[in-house]
């Protein structure tokens, strides 16, 4: 028994020599951050030791609340600053301008479980601004209050490629939770929540975005806007379970002024959109916002599938303009809340009747296939009434700007099923739908 033991304790004092004299190890995409133990802060601000941390490779940070006087540069490779245990970590911001972390010119770069904070009155910058860098990832938490609303809270900008956000949540915004722009290149986002921003995500200009599991409440505007100016384009979005819910404004807007193309999603759901920006009723809608709103003649090529536009204030989908879209699947139900007694749209007296699907006169080469617009579903079943005029409107636009309507249900509607110009009979296909006769 006693030569046993001498043996193994002579054993792991040998290991133990053995793995002090070892080298640390790296991993493939760089060395592995450690724990930083000297995050004092300099004069109260946390940021010199953050800086540093990041200029050896990054760190993982212990649990704490600190303060950040001064922004963060980063632009080294393979650096990331973790947080010890997931949200464990707040940052709280003390300056009011400028970005707060600008991630450039790196590759590899992440930032794991750390919630941030404004405590003053921002007036310019965002959180996180993320320009000519490469695999980017970021999985955070922010938040400000009325008086401390960060601009964006995060800026993928100019020459970024493969940025992945999420699991993220961000509130409180003057401007968009996300923004892509610059031509950014293959955005990943997954499990990303925003509220109470002007906009949850704003696509700007890019090219492949990918997205899964979005949550956009609440905003000030709208929740998913695609608007790419003059001289820039959107193009490759694919979306699974994306969610657009209580905006002031339009839920999902395609506008702007430039290329707009292959935009793909799968289960997009756009409801209550008017309302004030936080959680309502259906009865307490007020403006004529609408579920989702297509108003760029450079729009070529979008498909929805399985779109819920629901108890929206306005319309609950509005294809003013653009040209190869198709709706498969679309439910439109109970829309059109603005024009209820009581709640009149702005700048009139006279309430103005909304439909289930509007297809402008400027609209071409659209399909809807599978629809439903009319009464349903939770809002019919808590005892709601319907206040949508047509299941489907058709207005008049030139000869060859075909609309094919195929398979589809229009009931419950309080003028009726279909509404279409006469003008616009000669280039409007439709079969198999109910009621029948149907437009």
């Amino acid at each position: 028994m006693t030569r046993s033991f001498a043996f193994l304790c002579m054993l792991i004092v040998s290991l133990s020599l053995i793995m002090q004299a070892a080298p640390a190890t790296a991993s493939a995409d760089g060395p592995e951050p450690r724990m930083w133990a000297d995050m004092r802060a300099t004069n109260g601000d946390i940021s010199p030791s953050l800086q540093a941390a990041w200029s050896s490779g990054g760190a993982i940070v212990p649990c704490g609340r600190y303060a950040m006087d001064t922004p963060l540069t980063i632009n080294v490779d393979h650096a990331s600053l973790k947080a010890a245990a997931e949200g464990c970590v707040t940052l709280i911001v003390n300056f009011g301008a400028g970005d707060v972390i600008d991630i450039k010119n790196a590759a590899y770069t992440s930032i794991y479980g750390i919630h941030f904070v404004a405590a003053v009155p921002r007036v310019s910058g965002a959180l996180l601004h993320v320009e000519n860098a490469t695999h980017t990832d970021l999985r955070i938490s922010a938040e400000g209050t009325l008086s401390t609303r960060f601009a964006d809270m995060i800026l993928v900008g100019a020459g970024s490629h493969v940025t992945r956000i999420g699991p993220t949540y961000l509130a409180n915004a003057t401007g968009s939770c996300i923004r892509i722009d610059g031509y950014a290149v293959d955005t990943y986002l997954s499990e990303v929540n925003t509220a109470d921003c002007k906009v949850g995500l704003d696509l700007h200009d890019a090219s492949g975005v990918y997205m899964d599991r979005l949550d956009l409440v609440g905003s000030r505007e709208s929740g998913f806007i695609i608007d790419p100016p003059a001289g820039s384009s959107v193009n490759a979005v694919y979306g699974s379970a994306v969610l657009s819910d209580t905006s002031s404004m339009d839920g999902v807007v395609l506008a702007g002024s430039g290329d707009i193309t292959e935009v793909n999603i799968v289960n997009l759901w756009s409801s209550d959109s008017g309302t004030s920006g936080t959680f309502t009723t259906h009865q307490m809608l007020r403006q004529p916002s609408r579920g989702v709103y297509f108003n760029n003649p450079r729009i070529n090529g979008v498909s929805l599938t399985n779109l819920r536009a629901k108890g929206n204030g306005g319309d609950g989908v509005f294809i003013r303009s653009g040209s190869n879209i198709q709706l498969t699947g679309a439910q439109a139900l109970m829309n059109g809340a603005s024009a209820a007694p009581g709640h009149p749209p702005t700048g009139g007296a006279e309430a103005r009747r909304f439909d289930g699907i509007h297809i402008g006169g400027d609209a071409a080469n659209v399909i809807v296939s599978g629809a439903i617009a009319g009464s349903g579903g939770f809002e019919q079943a808590a005892g709601l009434k319907n206040q949508q005029a047509w299941g489907l409107r058709r207005e008049a636009g030139p000869v060859g700007q075909s609309v094919t309507v195929v398979n589809s249900v229009f009931s419950g509607n309080t003028e009726g099923s279909c509404k279409v110009n006469s003008s616009s009979k000669d280039h409007l296909n439709i079969s198999g739908n109910l009621p029948v006769p149907s437009c």
